[in-house]
């Protein structure tokens, strides 16, 4: 990430869609979360009039973000929710992600290492 002033990461869930703006030293520098209810396009426009996009030189988004959202580079969602907890809490035992349709917990060793993951069906959520 050295060659960008920053970029912007887009999720985009069953439910709601996130943003966050981190600079090439890994600061957040500012994030948003709305429910879409369905209108990804006019969420995220929302979304963004709340960014400095003057300092984005880059785009990267998760694998649940549609393809009609046009980024540099997408992550798995759970190596990317787990990757940004572990930047900030390397030695942490667990972590729960909760979503719109599914959770899933991760667990880590006494050093950090990761050490495996459950997550539910989409067809349990909510029940």
């Amino acid at each position: 990430m050295t060659s960008y002033s920053a970029v912007l990461g887009i999720d985009i869930g069953s439910v709601a869609a996130s943003v966050a703006v981190m600079d090439n030293n890994r600061q957040i520098l500012s994030t948003g979360y709305a429910f879409h209810r369905g209108d990804i396009a006019g969420t995220l426009t929302q979304l963004m009039k709340n960014l400095d996009l003057g300092r984005i030189s880059y785009l990267a988004a998760t694998t649940s973000t549609p393809s009609s959202v046009l980024v540099g580079t997408r992550y798995n969602n759970q190596m990317a929710a787990i990757t940004a907890a572990k930047s900030r809490h390397p030695k942490m035992g667990g972590l729960l992600v909760v979503g719109g349709e599914k959770f899933s917990f991760a667990t880590f060793d006494a050093t950090g290492q990761y050490r495996g993951s459950t997550t539910n069906t989409s067809c349990a959520a909510g029940t």
